[in-house]
């Protein structure tokens, strides 16, 4: 049984009322690391449930220029460890404390693309010391993938258009992370 199946095996165990002792008989493994199992699931199911609340109060003020502290806006993409100690060093680094959707949005694509523009003028993050092509792919994806309300996404479609338009009319790179929402999302790029 894998660990994932285990793990969840074990919850549903404990869920039901089974005693510790007869959980630990059941996969010869120590009181301890079920507890330690518990604890992890019990605190990503928190995690979870936060970010869906954080989300829900986006998506109703759906206001693209409402600032937040960044912490809120970095709690509801539920982000890898590895991506938001990046962002953190990021905010921390240019002293953000809050941060709006908008600020997002401008911090990975510019609002403004003009012809002539390269891959760094148009994708900001790219040019930043903690921000490399994978943790950027990341985080488009992650915003992407969310519901932030009807302002935000369609401010976000109109600038992912917008950029890969701008690239591929200048024959520049277009990274794929942009490519697959457009054509996802079925958004005009030609």
């Amino acid at each position: 049984m894998g660990d994932a199946k285990r793990d969840s095996e074990i919850i549903r165990m404990k869920k039901e009322g089974i005693s510790c002792k007869q959980i630990c008989e059941r996969f010869s493994i120590s009181r301890s690391r079920v507890g330690q199992i518990i604890s992890v699931i019990e605190r990503e199911e928190q995690k979870r449930e936060r970010s869906r609340q954080i989300l829900q109060t986006l998506r109703s003020t759906n206001d693209i220029g409402k600032k937040w502290p960044k912490e809120t806006i970095m709690e509801c993409l539920l982000l890898p460890k590895v991506i938001a100690w990046r962002l953190e060093r990021y905010f921390q680094s240019e002293y953000i404390v809050e941060l709006s959707l908008l600020d997002l949005m401008d911090f990975l694509i510019s609002g403004h693309i003009e012809p002539g523009q390269d891959l760094f003028q148009v994708m900001p993050a790219l040019m930043q010391f903690n921000v490399g092509r994978k943790t950027y792919a990341v985080l488009v994806r992650r915003i992407s993938q969310q519901d932030l309300g009807g302002a935000f996404h369609t401010e976000w479609a109109r600038r992912i258009s917008n950029v890969v338009r701008c690239l591929q009319r200048t024959h520049a790179y277009v990274p794929s992370v942009l490519k697959e929402i457009a054509i996802s999302w079925e958004l005009s790029i030609a």
